[in-house]
């Protein structure tokens, strides 16, 4: 963590700070995320997919949520390689779905949107730094949380 923690974020976006503690929470769920394609999904295509994509998600969201190097296009490519991600993961086990990983899904894009709105409502950049960082640990461990129990709780839909 950078300054104080109370500092508004928008003047740790000027000063090109990254937030560590975020970082450190993005290699990690990313990691967790690789490790259960790896040895969880056995779909060949879907595995592979998947593993790019964690490690293209820890490059660009380091860059956006860290504040690696905070750009317009980042933020699109961490959304991007966030929602691939989600979209493998709904091919691959849509046929076992249960309806509590529906609700979960359902919640995070709901989340997601409030987010935005209150992104582009300015909200954001009058957050404090302890403030962002709570919201996008929250948020990790959420990930986690789901990347395990779905791939643990359900099988794949066969062969696809």
């Amino acid at each position: 963590m950078c300054g104080n923690g109370y500092e508004p974020l928008n003047k740790i976006i000027n000063n090109e700070k990254p937030l560590w503690v975020c970082i450190v929470l993005i290699i990690i769920m990313c990691a967790i995320g690789s490790a259960v394609s790896i040895f969880k999904i056995d779909i060949l295509w879907a595995k592979i997919t998947l593993c790019v994509l964690w490690l293209m998600l820890v490059i660009f969201a380091s860059c956006n949520q860290g504040y690696l190097y905070h750009r317009p296009w980042t933020m699109v490519l961490d959304i991007s390689c966030a929602v691939s991600i989600t979209i493998i993961y709904g091919i691959i086990y849509y046929c076992n779905f249960l309806w509590w990983h529906i609700l979960s899904v359902s919640l995070a894009f709901l989340l997601f949107a409030i987010w935005c709105i209150l992104d582009l409502k300015g909200f954001c950049k009058d957050m404090s730094e302890n403030t962002y960082i709570f919201l996008v640990s929250i948020w990790h461990f959420w990930v986690i949380i789901q990347v395990i129990s779905v791939s643990y709780t359900i099988e794949t839909c066969g062969t696809l």
